[in-house]
């Protein structure tokens, strides 16, 4: 089963996937993704769980190449077609994960695996929630040197001074810094 041009405005099997009829140049960018088109069909819009877990595997191999690439230097990856955008991963998997409860499938565990690379949550804590760490830490580091620069913390605490440089920017992040420099100066709370 191949897909036409015009696949994206059909109904297949009953079933108008809505988030997929909005997407323009899903003929070319699923060429470029290099991936089954039969497969792909049969994963997103049929009742073939099989192909689920395939291309679910496949799109987890690209994201850990993608990755890898990234580790090692490498930009503008997609654009030299080195691999298919997140854009499309995310797109694929959402399509899949509409066949399966269209379908009533439980998804397969290659397409959860998938999922939990989409979300970022095989990641680190310290990658996945950049936030919530990056504030806890620079709390921290500064609770214990209440007089170091924004490029003493940013070492500190590996990151750049200005991802430093804008958490000072949040009031709320500032207001938190004074309170716990309070509670370090008077006492009530030993860093050490």
């Amino acid at each position: 089963m191949m897909l036409p041009e015009t696949y994206a405005n059909q109904v297949v099997g009953g079933l108008l996937p809505t988030f997929i009829a909005r997407e323009r140049n899903l003929t070319e960018r699923i060429k470029a993704s290099e991936l089954d088109q039969d497969l792909l069909a049969r994963a997103a819009f049929v009742k073939d769980r099989d192909a689920i877990a395939e291309i679910s595997r496949q799109i987890v191999v690209r994201i850990e190449n993608r990755r890898s690439l990234r580790r090692a230097g490498s930009t503008h990856l997609v654009r030299r077609q080195q691999t298919m955008s997140e854009e499309d991963q995310r797109l694929f998997a959402g399509a899949m994960l509409e066949s399966c409860l269209h379908y009533a499938l439980v998804p397969p565990t290659e397409l959860i695996q998938l999922c939990i690379m989409l979300f970022g949550l095989d990641l680190p804590v310290k990658n996945r929630t950049p936030g919530a760490w990056l504030r806890t830490n620079a709390l921290r580091y500064w609770a214990a040197h209440p007089n170091a620069s924004l490029r003493e913390v940013a070492r500190a605490i590996k990151v750049s001074p200005t991802t430093i440089s804008t958490l000072m920017k949040d009031p709320e992040f500032l207001q938190e810094r004074d309170e716990l420099a309070a509670l370090v100066k008077s006492g009530t709370v030993d860093v050490g």
